[in-house]
């Protein structure tokens, strides 16, 4: 059975990473924190109050990739420097890892230099794709990059060790969506999970959002 493992991300004027265990928790799903503060007065783009309108607009959106050209990245929620260490912990020797949603993120770059290279990044943005695969296919030639939606895979069932969610369910969940395009997500994250698999989500840990991993994962259905 796949387990889920979260990062509550959340924010405030300084900086201060913090770790603790849930009370929520049962054998099929591990439940972890993370707080995560920002220096400064002003929260980084698309956080605070505004972070479901803000996801919708920009997050998934092809427009926004292309407006920003094709050098940079962006990250949303945290940078590397915050995530390396607990994230890596929770990865197995030599993974198959999934990264959807990936939009212009660096993260699956940093996943590659740490020494993980079988990550296959997939996105909906033909744009996003591209900009990411100039960006790597020489430095980091065994990663692999593919326009898709993620609540439709085209993978085999249980093709991945981990898969990692940084924001995405996140963005599917907002609530005048509804939970179809969540659910529809969630079921194929744990189609394509190998048994004992791990889905990795790093959110903002929302009650309805809390509620359809743990439908999904708890009691494995």
């Amino acid at each position: 059975m796949p387990t889920a493992i979260l990062h509550q991300i959340t924010t405030s004027s300084s900086l201060n990473t913090t770790y603790g265990k849930s009370a929520c928790e049962t054998p099929a799903l591990k439940l972890w924190k993370m707080r995560i503060e920002f220096v400064g007065d002003t929260p980084p783009p698309g956080t605070g109050s505004g972070i479901a309108e803000t996801l919708q607009a920009k997050r998934i959106g092809t427009k926004f990739f292309t407006i920003r050209g094709t050098d940079d990245a962006f990250e949303w929620y945290a940078e590397w420097s915050e995530l390396r260490n607990p994230l890596l912990s929770h990865l197995p020797p030599q993974p198959q890892i999934l990264v959807p949603g990936c939009g212009s993120s660096r993260l699956s770059e940093h996943l590659y230099d740490a020494g993980f290279n079988s990550i296959t990044n997939i996105d909906f943005s033909k744009v996003a794709i591209s900009d990411c695969l100039r960006r790597n296919v020489r430095l980091r030639p065994d990663m692999r990059w593919r326009v898709m939606d993620m609540t439709a895979m085209q993978f085999e069932d249980e093709a991945f060790d981990v898969v990692v969610d940084k924001g995405d369910l996140d963005a599917l969940m907002e609530p005048e969506l509804g939970p179809k395009l969540g659910t529809q997500y969630l079921s194929e994250v744990r189609r394509v999970l190998k048994s004992g698999g791990k889905f990795i989500c790093l959110t903002l840990a929302e009650s309805h959002v809390l509620a359809l991993i743990f439908s999904k994962f708890r009691f494995g259905c």
